[in-house]
């Protein structure tokens, strides 16, 4: 989610994946998935720059949370006395 602020000053949390296009105005009009439009008073240029944020965020979370991979103990050989 993102925060940006509507045409009349009011403060709204976007889920970025809800979003089909971007135009630019003013005011910038965000059309989503849905059909609704909303029109904000951020810059087509900071909607995008916070959406990489919130994307790249979200990709840095998803690695903290995957498993590390093990890795294979070194073969020992049987021949050699442990």
């Amino acid at each position: 989610m993102i925060r940006l602020f509507r045409h009349d000053g009011l403060e709204v949390m976007l889920n970025t994946d809800m979003i089909k296009e971007i135009a630019p105005g003013p005011p910038t009009v965000l059309t989503l998935l849905d059909g609704e439009t909303l029109q904000v008073k951020n810059t087509p240029v900071d909607v995008m720059t916070k959406i990489r944020a919130q994307r790249k965020g979200r990709e840095d979370e998803e690695r903290e949370l995957s498993p590390v991979p093990r890795r294979n103990p070194p073969r020992r050989d049987p021949d050699t006395p442990a």
